[in-house]
């Protein structure tokens, strides 16, 4: 009896073990709130450099488009907008981008003294 109950319990959290992960996958790569989700909490400031992600649209895996993208810093300014994407979700869990389409409208770089 003790057996069986600890057989149940190990295959129980295993069982949870792979899914939450797979879930928490689906929800940021295939949903829009999940992609809403990962924009909010890219940080707005990265060491000396300041960065504003203004509307975005779309799955990350379906395909994405995002309005514009500001990157402030003290020698640089950048700009762009109209950048439309879709990326492949397999090589994230190995922190690679793997970009299977992408476009961008227009692109500005301030070089400063």
């Amino acid at each position: 009896m003790i057996r069986r109950r600890l057989l149940i319990s190990v295959s129980v959290l295993l069982l949870l073990g792979v899914a939450l992960p797979a879930a928490l996958i689906y929800y940021a790569a295939f949903t829009v709130q999940g992609l809403q989700f990962i924009v909010s909490h890219v940080p707005q400031r990265i060491g000396r450099a300041q960065l504003a992600i203004s509307a975005p649209r779309g799955t990350l895996a379906h395909g994405f488009e995002i309005a514009r993208i500001e990157i402030e810093h003290e020698r640089s300014h950048l700009g762009f907008e109209g950048i439309k994407g879709r990326l492949a979700i397999a090589p994230l869990l190995w922190h690679t981008l793997d970009v299977r389409d992408a476009t961008l409208r227009r692109a500005f770089i301030e070089v400063r003294r």
